[in-house]
């Protein structure tokens, strides 16, 4: 009796940390959330407010890293 095996590709995790400018209050981080976790293929947003920084986990063969920037500036943030 011959077995077939299907090869399974592990996903890809890629990772970012975006260091914001112009982030002033709890809004101004939920808005940068929002812009990153609707981007296809991004799969984790982290935002501190107290360090002006965003961590990004997402799937580098969806996404790539410049719509992070695109994303970040589109709610009225800067990345540095």
């Amino acid at each position: 009796m011959s077995r077939r095996y299907r090869s399974v590709r592990a996903a890809r995790t890629g990772s970012a940390t975006l260091e914001l400018a112009g982030m002033k209050n709890e809004r101004d981080a939920r808005s940068v959330h929002s812009a990153l976790s609707l981007i296809g293929g991004v799969t984790t947003v982290r935002v501190s407010l107290e360090k002006h920084r965003a961590q990004v986990a997402f799937d580098p063969d969806k996404v790539k890293p410049w719509q992070f920037q695109a994303a970040v500036k589109a709610v009225g943030c800067e990345t540095k």
